[in-house]
């Protein structure tokens, strides 16, 4: 918990210090987690028939690694509850949340990283592009004051083991 909380100040140190800092820093945090939404939409319907093909299966067995991850994530925080950083240790954050929402795992990162990771294990080529806005999302929520380092760390290895798992059981059954 002393890293967790360490590494949380760390990342905090970096708001607040410039208006055009901390407008990064909210939009990464709330908005870019809906770019890689469209990203893996939109860029997944464009290409050739095969392309097509392929980014519908990818896109199919990405929702049924969302739904496990996300039960599995609410499931969690039935058992460990854990208060967001701002309420805990009363500040005010650069992001809006409702009061007494769970903190453990982080729902972006989760649903982020289980679209990145799906797509990555089924070769898709948007992988790295939404790797990379996944992890920015995860980084930014932190130094927004809504998460701690370790509620991000939770929902990318949820996310990494879901999306595995649902993408080897899809292989192993051929359902899709």
């Amino acid at each position: 918990m002393r890293l967790d909380l360490a590494l949380f100040h760390a990342g905090r140190r970096l708001a607040g210090k410039s208006h055009w800092g901390d407008v990064l820093i909210i939009f990464a945090a709330t908005w870019l987690f809906y770019l890689l939404l469209l990203v893996a939409i939109v860029g997944a319907v464009q290409g050739d028939a095969a392309f097509v093909h392929h980014s519908l299966r990818v896109l199919f067995v990405t929702v049924i690694a969302l739904i496990v991850a996300e039960a599995i994530s609410w499931a969690t925080s039935l058992f460990w509850f854990r208060m967001r950083p701002f309420e805990r240790l009363r500040f005010t954050p650069l992001v809006w949340m409702p009061p007494h929402w769970k903190s453990f795992p982080s729902d972006h990162t989760t649903i982020g990283f289980t679209i990145a990771c799906t797509f990555l294990f089924l070769h898709h080529p948007l992988a790295s592009v939404l790797l990379i806005i996944a992890s920015l999302v995860a980084i930014a929520r932190v130094i927004a004051g809504v998460h701690y380092p370790s509620d991000v760390a939770a929902g990318v290895v949820l996310a990494g083991v879901v999306s595995f798992l649902t993408v080897a059981l899809t292989r192993a059954l051929p359902l899709v």
